[in-house]
């Protein structure tokens, strides 16, 4: 890959965590909104990917979603990065914050199936924490909960639930009111990010 090719930033960490000074590339995306402007979603290109984003620009297999979710929470959070409304562009910072779960949670996955450290190829939350070591620093799972009901019918009554719960305890603690939530499902994690001061 020739030098002009690699994107400069820095990722700003914590002292016992690496930075990363340079990304494979910063992704193409494209935004699109839809119900009635409501909702933004945007589409990377597809080499912004789990199993295709790399140093090396190859194509390998990835069990590190949990990881990376995890350890996107863990960036957002250190750099109190918002989650901007429909209104306004897509926040650069999820994107780098986002590209370093992924360089760093596929080195971590990687680097425990050389060692036959994994019991299970997918990770819990709580084993992805432990994993991740002090990359995420203060993040501790609150709450696990098991749905056995359809995802299209209950995922928003159960993330509105938990949200009003999330926003008392913080209350009642004193807690940064950002919450992290991390779906697991059909061997695949999604992380939500749920914010307070930006109404996200």
């Amino acid at each position: 890959m020739s030098r002009k090719n690699v994107s400069k930033f820095k990722i700003f960490a914590t002292k016992k965590q690496e930075e990363y000074e340079e990304l494979p590339f910063f992704p193409k995306y494209e935004t699109q909104y839809i119900f009635k402007e409501n909702l933004r979603v945007t589409w990377f290109e597809t080499d912004f990917s789990q199993s295709k984003y790399n140093f090396e620009n190859r194509k390998s297999g990835s069990n590190a979603c949990t990881l990376i979710a995890i350890l996107t929470a863990a960036k957002c959070s250190f750099n109190l990065t918002e989650i901007e409304g429909p209104e306004k562009p897509l926040n650069t910072k999820l994107v780098y914050a986002l590209a370093y779960g992924m360089l760093a949670g596929n080195a971590i996955h990687n680097a425990l199936k050389a060692r036959g450290a994994l019991s299970n190829i997918n990770l819990t939350v709580p084993e992805a924490i432990r994993h991740a070591g002090d990359r995420v620093a203060g993040i501790h799972e609150w709450k696990s909960e098991l749905y056995p009901q359809p995802l299209a019918l209950t995922l928003y009554e159960n993330l509105k639930r938990l949200w009003r719960e999330w926003r008392f305890y913080c209350v009642i603690k004193k807690k940064n009111p950002d919450l992290f939530v991390v779906l697991i499902c059909d061997s695949r994690s999604v992380l939500f990010i749920l914010q307070d001061e930006t109404d996200t």
